[in-house]
């Protein structure tokens, strides 16, 4: 996955992204730690099943670099708040302008996430946990007795580190009678992973590196414009709200997620705003041309306040007299 993450700039870019990667069960059979999702848990952890909120994701308030873009141009407020789903922290090329940071706390410490580590039957063995994912995918029903040896022996292949996951997900096809049948039996898995029991909490944190980083730059390709973003201007946003851990027991697993919000409010707002004028600019919209950012996101110019004329004080007869006797007998 991480290979992948690396490929996805095309070329056409010099920004990088920054981002650790797995697939939660997978990667704790092939040896690498319950923290090898890294950011990614905020949405792995959510849940997958019916029942579950389908947060996916945080609330960040993304740090503004560059007010004199047209994008940005006349927002009033020093951060904005973006919905973010794992995504990466960028590594900026040369010729990038930066648009947002992330903020300058560590996520961990914004929102604590507790990590979860899969033990599937027994203590947490690998045979443990190989076995307690066979069990939960046959329980998917596929009931083809070659195809359950075919699993079997796949996912102890990948164990050991004999199969890579794309020689996996070619050996699925070519045993598949057609795409459908394909499909189907990916989607066996993919349900099978997710419901795979048992986890425990363990007492850490998980670690998230992108404080300071770079969330959104723009680069140019040729005439055309490109927008790079970690966070998602398209999804949901909320205020507030805090993770709480669900209870730990033996029935534990990712379709049904181990953390839920608490005390959250406004959900489902969004910045279609900020969205369409990052589309508008990217389609070739002049600066004036680009859909308007609400008004109460906008700048208000002040006019300075003209300075009060000093009151003028009433004379009194003893100045009145005064005067007089200067213009008859001019001053001394």
């Amino acid at each position: 996955m991480e290979r992948a993450i690396k490929a996805v700039n095309f070329g056409i870019v010099e920004t990088k992204a920054y981002q650790k990667g797995s697939i939660p069960v997978l990667d704790q059979i092939i040896g690498l730690p319950p923290t090898a999702q890294e950011g990614a848990a905020y949405m792995n952890y959510d849940g997958f099943g019916p029942n579950v909120p389908g947060m996916g994701g945080i609330p960040l308030d993304f740090i503004v670099k560059d007010r004199n873009h047209p994008i940005l141009k006349g927002y009033n407020r020093e951060t904005i708040k973006i919905f973010w789903g794992g995504g990466p922290g960028l590594i900026p090329g040369n010729k990038a302008k930066v648009l947002l940071s992330y903020p300058k706390e560590e996520l961990s410490s914004l929102y604590p996430l507790h990590v979860w580590e899969y033990v599937g039957v027994g203590k947490g063995s690998r045979v443990g946990m190989i076995v307690g994912l066979i069990k939960s995918i046959l329980w998917e029903a596929i009931e083809e007795i070659e195809m359950r040896r075919l699993l079997a022996k796949s996912l102890r292949e990948i164990s050991l580190k004999k199969l890579t996951m794309e020689e996996f997900i070619k050996r699925i096809y070519e045993r598949a009678r057609d795409e459908k049948e394909a499909k189907i039996i990916l989607k066996i898995l993919k349900d099978g992973l997710l419901k795979a029991k048992d986890w425990r909490r363990l007492d850490q944190i998980m670690p998230v590196k992108r404080a300071n980083m770079v969330a959104m730059v723009e680069e140019i390709y040729g005439d055309g414009r490109i927008i790079i973003s970690g966070p998602h201007p398209e999804d949901k946003i909320w205020d507030n709200g805090r993770i709480v851990d669900v209870e730990d027991t033996k029935e534990n697993c990712l379709w049904e997620g181990f953390m839920r919000w608490k005390d959250y409010k406004d959900l489902n707002r969004q910045n279609a705003w900020l969205l369409r004028r990052e589309a508008a600019w990217i389609a070739g919209l002049d600066e004036d041309e680009l859909p308007p950012i609400p008004e109460k996101y906008l700048e208000r110019k002040e006019i300075p306040a003209k300075p009060a004329k000093p009151e003028e004080k009433e004379e009194g007869f003893i100045e009145m007299l005064i005067r007089l006797l200067r213009k008859l007998f001019g001053r001394r």
